[in-house]
Parts: C-alpha cells; sequence; structure tokens
C-alpha cells in the first residue's frame, strides 16, 4: 500500500504570512492592503502566490514605482 497524504489549503493567516515573508525576501515593501488582497484572491497555491509577490517587485522596480492598490 502507498503512503496517503491529505492536502488542506492554506488558511488566511498562512497565505498573508507567505505574502510577508516573501516580500521581505525580495526587499519589497508591501503595503499591508495589497498583502491582504493577494491573499484573498490567490487561495489555491502558494507558488502562485509567491510568484505575484516577486512579478509585482519586479514591476515596481522596473518601472521606478512602488506598489500600492492604484
Amino acid at each position: 500500500m502507498g503512503l496517503i497524504a491529505v492536502l488542506v489549503p492554506a488558511t488566511r493567516a498562512g497565505r498573508l504570512a507567505r505574502v510577508a515573508q516573501r516580500a521581505r525576501t525580495e526587499g519589497l515593501a508591501l503595503p499591508p492592503e495589497v498583502a491582504e488582497l493577494l491573499a484573498e484572491r490567490i487561495t489555491r497555491n502558494l507558488r502562485r502566490l509567491e510568484g505575484a509577490v516577486v512579478r509585482l517587485g519586479a514591476y515596481a522596480a522596473l518601472h521606478g514605482e512602488t506598489v500600492t492598490l492604484d
């Protein structure tokens, strides 16, 4: 018999923590409202959530802008 694993989605608090951690790793100043929006919208895949943070940071750096909800 094989190994059985039950996968459960990350909680909202867990997703928020992951966003904050990745933003710190990337050196990105991410406002709390942006982090909350990401955590609310991307709920199933943590890699996709982290990728969104990386893309936001890259876009902001490329255009010389800060990350905001605008």
